[in-house]
Parts: structure tokens; sequence; C-alpha cells
């Protein structure tokens, strides 16, 4: 009888585990961005002859995915100082202004941010974003397409990291950035490339 009785707890104990774990797995997954392999990129046509390319070299954030709900989050920050065109005096004309118009403007605005509480899944691929950026101080409606996100395990960190890559096109004028609309398009395409890994680990960060 003991015996029975105590076959009998240890089954309860397993069903316990067993439904802890899977309540455990279908919670959402929080995975902190890597800024060491996270870059917002941007081209916009010049003078009609070429696109100009740049990137954002530091941003820092969040994404929390729920793919059993089919849902999730996120919140990035992305250090408009850090803008990176190739040529340094260009960045600076960017930052800074020229020629009467003020751009990014770096000094009022340092920052952007981009936060979205909707994505859009196929199976348990996030397919979309919609959220909301905010550049020069004007928030917009800015959805993102998401191609070729995967998971897979980092050797170096020791944990399983996600990737993909998000594509946009936007209007600066709708943000507010005027000025050069003879040397610079108003449409402009946006490309971020994102890898990230959970908030739990403690290498999250680390250049690897």
């Amino acid at each position: 009888m003991e015996s029975r009785d105590r076959r009998h707890r240890s089954g309860l104990i397993a069903a316990g585990l067993l439904c802890a774990a899977s309540i455990a797995s279908a919670a959402p997954e929080r995975y902190v961005i890597d800024p060491a392999h996270t870059y917002p990129g941007f081209a916009i046509g010049h003078l009609g002859i070429s696109q100009l390319r740049g990137r954002f070299n530091k941003t820092t954030g969040w994404i929390e995915l729920d793919r059993q709900a089919k849902a999730g989050r996120l919140d990035v920050t992305i250090d408009v100082t850090s803008l990176d065109t190739g040529l340094a005096p260009r960045d600076r004309n960017l930052l800074q202004g020229t020629f009467g118009a003020a751009l990014f403007d770096a000094e009022r605005f340092p920052e952007m941010h981009y936060r979205a509480d909707r994505m859009v899944y196929d199976g348990d691929v996030p397919v979309a974003i919609d959220g909301e950026l905010t550049l020069l101080g004007v928030t917009r409606p800015v959805m993102l397409v998401v191609r070729g996100f995967q998971c897979a395990f980092n050797p170096l960190r020791l944990a399983q990291g996600c990737g993909a890559q998000a594509t946009a096109r936007l209007k600066r004028s709708e943000f507010g950035m005027l000025g050069l609309e003879s040397w610079i398009a108003d449409e402009v395409d946006l490309v971020i490339d994102v890898e990230a890994y959970p908030e739990t680990l403690p290498t999250a960060g680390r250049a690897r």
C-alpha cells in the first residue's frame, strides 16, 4: 500500500512538473537586442543620381515574442548621434544641419524610438510589426516587414539567439525633416538587421 501511495505521489509530482514546463514554454519570451550585431540602416536618393546609404551604430532595446498567442511587443531606442554614412563631414552636416536645413537636429533630438505591441505571424514566424516611430519629436505609425526570421545556437554565447531583417518605406517630410529637397529625396528605405538573445543571458550585448 505504501509503495503504491509513493508511486501515486511521484506521478502527481511528475504531472505537476510537466504542467509547469508546459506553462513556461507557452509564456512570452523576451530577448535583449545585441548592439554589436544590430544595425538600423537607410537608403535615400541623392541628386537623382544615386542612393546615399547610412546606418546607426548604437541601438538598445528588447523584443518580446509569444508564438503560441501569435503576439509580440518591442521597444527600441536608436542613438541618432551614432549616424555613420562613411564620411565624417557629411555625418556632421546631417546631424547638426547645413544650408539652413536642420535634418536630424541631433542636439534637440538625440534619440529616435520605435515601439510596437502588435505583430503579424505566418504560422509561428513573425512576418510584420505594426508600431510607431518617433523621430524629431513626431510620432507616426510605421509597419515593418520582417524577412528571414530564424533562431540558432550561438556557441560563443552558449545560448539560442534569434535574428531577422525588417524593412519599411517612409517619407522624411512626414516627420518634419525638411530641407535640401532638390538634393535629397523625400522617400527613405529602412533596412534593419537585428540579432537578440534571451533577457536572462548574462553575456547579452557582448561583441561575439
